[in-house]
């Protein structure tokens, strides 16, 4: 990626790592709140900002796993560009074949340790694993919120030279 700042927004500089947000990103966020403002329940403008909150939260620990992943088997990181579906950025480990498999694998990790943490809340307050799995729902994007989830478990595959 040999441009960051098209079309993204920056978030600074995180421990010496430029944190920018991509505009599809933004407009995922945009749209996914007037969804939820256009629904009568009063409730669900502050369901659409969570969801929004939730996905943003979600991407960045994924994100943040590879890059310290990368950094701990010696590769480096120059920056993390957050989108809707997934980080974009300049995360390279050392090109060796074990050190992109700890990088790949360390996102997915992150994001299952989050469910096991959140699922025993979830089920101690009864809401479940439906709640857990259909973050969306009260904004009428439970039938699509499935594939996001399942496209953040799945590995990205090592970056070609």
């Amino acid at each position: 990626m040999s441009d960051l700042s098209s079309w993204t927004l920056s978030l600074g500089r995180w421990w010496r790592v430029q944190i920018r947000v991509h505009a599809l990103f933004v407009v995922v966020a945009v749209f996914a709140f007037h969804l939820a403002a256009q629904q009568v329940d009063q409730n669900q403008a502050a369901y659409g900002a969570l969801a929004v909150a939730v996905l943003f939260a979600s991407v960045l620990a994924h994100e943040v796993g590879h890059a310290l992943a990368a950094v701990r088997v010696g590769g480096h990181v120059d920056a993390i560009v957050l989108g809707p579906l997934g980080g974009m950025g300049g995360v390279e480990p050392q090109h060796e074949p074990h050190a992109e498999l700890i990088t790949v694998l360390a996102g997915p990790f992150v994001n299952l340790l989050i469910v096991l943490t959140v699922l025993p809340v979830l089920v101690l307050t009864g809401a479940g694993v439906p709640a857990l799995l259909a973050p969306l729902m009260p904004i009428g994007l439970a039938a699509g919120a499935w594939w996001v989830g399942s496209a953040r478990a799945y590995p990205h595959p090592p970056a070609l030279p």
